[in-house]
């Protein structure tokens, strides 16, 4: 699907399969002024590669549909519904004296530790995230190859993955695990948090993290700024999801 922006003639492009049957609003990436799409209607939607996005993709493969992780395309229909007009009521935050024990008065859910991944294959990057992350909520596993870090990721419940495009770069490491990600059941899917490590990208850039199909992009000179950054991110995440957390299906990230 393709429209031209009205305010600085930029061919924006998403792919049909991605897109809600009904007109929507979304920002140009070069303007960033607001374009409305309007899709013909399709009996069903299905994932198609996209040559523009893989010339893009610094992971250096295709965005097949066996390749992109469903949190992201999820996140993103849900974000289009809600600029489309879509709302749903926040609930009022109970008192922190009449939360339950064990409950995180700031974002009124149960915090438990978490498992984080880091796949990178810069040695100085790593301990970086090791020492900045070293007092955070997670539990922290480091994967040398793209074997081990898969073997890691089938014995623990990964909540965060950290991922250098250059990781494990002679077996294709990188696209190994976005892969091994997507094979997942969607409720599993969904629950892994896909940062991408990269010189080549802005911190905090949504376009390119999706059209690199993860959820978070740091520029490697702010991984000492990465607690703050994933907070900001990761609060933005659950209140997008709130809705769907309330009705029961899942927790939080």
């Amino acid at each position: 699907m393709n429209q031209m922006c009205p305010s600085c003639g930029f061919d924006v492009h998403i792919d049909d399969s991605q897109a809600p049957p009904y007109a929507f609003t979304m920002e140009c990436p070069r303007c960033r002024k607001t374009v409305t799409m309007s899709p013909p209607p399709k009996p069903e939607a299905t994932l198609k590669s996209d040559a523009t996005m893989a010339r893009t993709n610094v992971m250096g493969a295709p965005n097949t549909k066996a390749g992109i992780p469903g949190n992201l395309q999820e996140t993103m229909m849900m974000f289009m519904q809600m600029m489309a007009g879509a709302t749903a009521a926040t609930p009022v935050a109970a008192p922190t004296a009449a939360l339950p024990k064990g409950i995180d008065p700031k974002t009124g859910y149960a915090w438990a530790r978490k498992n984080m991944l880091i796949c990178c294959a810069d040695q100085n990057q790593r301990q970086v995230i090791e020492q900045t992350m070293g007092d955070s909520r997670y539990d922290i596993h480091v994967g040398q190859t793209s074997a081990q870090a898969l073997e890691i990721m089938h014995d623990v419940k990964v909540d965060l993955l950290v991922l250098d495009p250059q990781f494990d770069a002679a077996r294709q490491g990188g696209i190994a695990v976005l892969r091994h990600v997507s094979s997942l059941m969607p409720k599993y899917r969904r629950r892994v948090y896909i940062v991408l490590v990269s010189p080549q990208v802005k911190t905090l850039d949504t376009y390119m993290a999706f059209l690199n199909c993860v959820n978070l992009t740091v520029n490697s000179d702010d991984l000492e700024s990465l607690p703050a950054i994933l907070e900001k991110s990761l609060k933005d995440f659950n209140e997008l999801y709130r809705p769907y957390f309330e009705s029961g299906g899942g927790t939080p990230l």
